[in-house]
């Protein structure tokens, strides 16, 4: 019993004596004079790097989620960081929130760039949809600004500005209408979309971890979004399947095109229900009315067909319509343009013309005005319809062709054995957003013919 008590006192001893000997150790190691370590910790997403030009900073610092410093910051006065943020963890973050504080209080008279009030920042490597980009070791230099709008100067030697870094996922919605639409989300936030048009009917959650989504108005909404997710639609009410001959079906009130996929869609609840033919990058390449009845009055209501003139391919303009050019109110109206305008008053493209009584005119404009009596840029083309047929109602039939490959606008027009044709020789940037419009300049309604129906109408390209 007496060695055993013997053996144990000689194991205490030599533990406490190895103890006393590491504590000393360790004591040297730290009692080197006037340094100053600081450990940063690479853990989650965090400030990496800071600086400043501002000479109302001084003592600048930083930790993971704080920018410090001495403050001297007069009334109307701004200071900005160059911060740059990095994540380093394998989940994707962003800088959701940014406030500044004197010590623990909260200044809030300041003006913070970026605002972040209804937005947030992907760290990422570039801005991509990979979310490969935005996870381990993803760097972001974001320049932060504080301007001091509190009526005072902001002097402290406790000056902060708190970061704040929330994980978020990537949403991703698809249907047969309108493609793939792809959106980000903060974790534990609501996620909303607003379709221009076509919303589903049914959603379905493919993948992921999230709330019940809901589409009420237009406007998709997802609930507490914990993951990434991966989400379906169907509209149930779309009729067709989008060939041109059994189009996709749109009760929508307004034209659009730019929001569709490729395709072909008409819009049933529109005058004459316009057909068309949009491509991958969402110009229409063919538009038809389909239905003008006994005939469709546009008087003072012009058809825009959406198609680009001027866009290096061949324009087809197949016209079918009825007017009289001796009425007082087709006086220096449009009876076919494509024109563009930046300010509404100045126009480029070109635009055919009744003067009066069926003398018309083809004039190529650049950046020019439409006079009150229809002059106004380059004329390339005139002729007259004869009175046998221009001073009474006639249902004309008309093919106006723009072939960029010989730079011919070509117009025939009968009764009235109308052919001919002009060059449009210089195209320029301002011309490129011009658009096929029937019956007015498709700008505004400076130009209208007042009085026009159509019989028939097919504008095509290529």
């Amino acid at each position: 019993m007496k060695k055993n008590i013997t053996l144990y006192s000689i194991i205490i001893l030599t533990t406490i004596l190895l103890l006393t000997i590491g504590y000393s150790a360790f004591i040297d190691s730290l009692s080197v004079s006037d340094v100053v370590v600081k450990v940063r910790p690479e853990k989650n997403t965090r400030i990496s790097a800071i600086t400043t030009t501002s000479s109302n900073i001084t003592n600048l610092d930083y930790s993971m989620y704080e920018i410090t410093g001495e403050a001297n910051i007069p009334n109307n006065s701004s200071v900005t960081f160059n911060t740059t943020i990095t994540t380093y963890e394998n989940v994707p973050a962003a800088l959701s929130d940014i406030k500044v504080y004197n010590g623990n209080n909260e200044i809030t008279n300041v003006t913070i760039t970026p605002d972040l009030t209804n937005t947030f920042i992907r760290i990422c490597t570039n801005d991509s949809d990979n979310l490969e980009n935005c996870k381990l070791n993803s760097s972001k230099d974001i320049p932060i600004t504080i301007t001091n709008n509190t009526g005072s100067a902001i002097v402290t030697n406790n000056f902060k500005v708190v970061l704040t870094f929330t994980p978020f996922y990537k949403v991703t919605y698809s249907d047969s209408v309108n493609g793939e639409i792809i959106g980000y989300v903060l974790n534990g936030d609501t996620y909303t979309y607003t379709f221009q048009s076509n919303p589903p009917t049914t959603l379905t959650v493919d993948d992921g971890t999230c709330g019940t989504p809901t589409i009420t108005n237009n406007i998709l909404t997802v609930p507490n979004v914990t993951s990434n997710i991966v989400l379906t639609g169907t509209t149930s009410g779309l009729i067709g399947d989008g060939s041109w001959d059994n189009p996709y079906e749109l009760s929508d009130s307004t034209y659009h095109y730019n929001d569709l996929d490729a395709g072909s869609y008409k819009f049933t609840e529109l005058a004459g229900e316009p057909e068309i033919t949009v491509d991958a990058n969402h110009k229409v390449t063919k538009y038809e009315l389909t239905n003008c009845g006994t005939g469709l009055d546009i008087s003072g209501k012009p058809v825009e067909s959406g198609i680009l003139a001027f866009d290096n391919q061949k324009i087809t303009i197949d016209l079918e319509f009825t007017t009289n050019f001796s009425n007082s109110s087709n006086y220096y109206k449009c009876l076919v343009t494509a024109l563009s305008s930046t300010n509404n008053s100045t126009y480029s493209g070109f635009r055919i013309t009744n003067k009066k009584n069926g003398m018309m005119y083809v004039h190529t404009m650049n950046n020019q005005s439409i006079a009150s009596n229809g002059t106004g840029g380059y004329q390339i083309i005139d002729y007259t319809i004869s009175n046998t047929y221009s001073k009474i109602d006639t249902k004309y039939t008309a093919q106006i062709i723009y072939d960029p490959s010989d730079e011919n606008l070509t117009i025939t027009i009968n009764p009235g054995s109308i052919n001919e044709s002009g060059s449009i020789t210089s195209i320029t940037n301002a011309m490129k957003d011009a658009t096929i419009t029937i019956g007015g300049n498709g700008i505004n309604n400076n130009n209208d013919m007042g009085q026009l129906v159509i019989n028939s109408l097919t504008v095509t390209k290529g």
